[in-house]
Parts: structure tokens; sequence; C-alpha cells
């Protein structure tokens, strides 16, 4: 976390403020759907990415639900996208048709500066979609640490013909 999502966290200035920005990432799409929380007279904010990349988030009214801290081993945390226009439910639908994998990145960003992330990316694969003529809501999931097999990659007599008894 940056220092100044740190100031604001402590002492929430009334000159700077969060953005919270969702990019929903798919194969089949010809490019991503970049989202910020913000309301409509706010319009368009453009960001700079990690990698350097200005892009522009379109405004969306959006809420979030953030994952529990458990031990189960994965973590789901909610969105769902107010409001939305039809080309956020084709883009779903597309990619549904496809059988291809969302993922939605999320990044905070602070008022004072749009020039990089204050926090994240964070990246997360969707699991489960719902949606309607009024709203989309996305669950998306961390990866499952706790269930994960190590090492990885398994090492056995297909890939290593000489581990093969005789």
């Amino acid at each position: 976390m940056s220092t100044a999502m740190q100031t604001i966290c402590a002492s929430a200035p009334v000159d700077d403020w969060p953005w919270l920005t969702f990019e929903l990432q798919c194969d089949a799409w010809a490019e991503s759907l970049r989202l910020v929380q913000a309301f409509d007279e706010d319009g368009a904010q453009q960001f700079t990415l990690e990698t350097g990349e200005t892009v522009t988030f379109t405004a969306s009214p959006l809420g979030m639900s953030l994952p529990d801290v458990t031990a189960r081993g994965s973590q789901d945390l909610t969105i769902q996208l107010d409001n939305v226009t039809a080309e956020a439910l084709h883009l779903i639908d597309q990619a549904i048709a496809a059988e291809a994998i969302i993922t939605v990145v999320f990044r905070e960003y602070v008022e004072s500066n749009h020039s990089a992330p204050a926090r994240g990316p964070f990246a997360m694969t969707v699991t489960n979609t719902e949606s309607t003529m009024r709203y989309v809501q996305c669950s998306a999931s961390f990866a499952n640490f706790l269930d994960a097999e190590f090492p990885p990659e398994r090492v056995t007599a297909a890939k290593a013909p000489g581990l093969s008894y005789q």
C-alpha cells in the first residue's frame, strides 16, 4: 500500500480520496472492460497501469463485497455493476458462449496520483455471474492455495523416463 493510501485510510482528508477500479479481461473480447467506481458527473477517468500504459476507465455505479478472512482456502470477492449498459451484458454473454475465463483485476488509485496504483493489482478469476437488465453481479476468487498440490508439477515416469523401474 502506498504512503498516500495509508494517509487516506488513516486520516480521511477531504482533498484526496481513493478511486476503485475494475478491469474485466477475457480472451473472447476484443478489449477489456474498464470501470471506475464513480457517479456520472465524474465521467471517465484516466489512470496509468503498472505497465506504464495510460488507459480510460468508464465511470460506473458499482459496489463490492470484500472477501471474508477464513481458512477455507479460497477468497471470494463480489462485484455488482448497477445500471449496466447492454455492452456489459453482451460481453458476459459472449464469454459464456465461448466458454472463456473472465479475469477481474482490481486496482486502487488516489485522487492526487493517477500515475500508478496505490494498491494492487489483484487478479481474480470470475467463478459465477448473475445478470439482469439492471445489474451484473460477478463473484471472483483468488487462487485456492490450501487445496493446491505441491510441488505444482508432478514428476512421473511419462515426464522423466529414467524414473521407471525396469
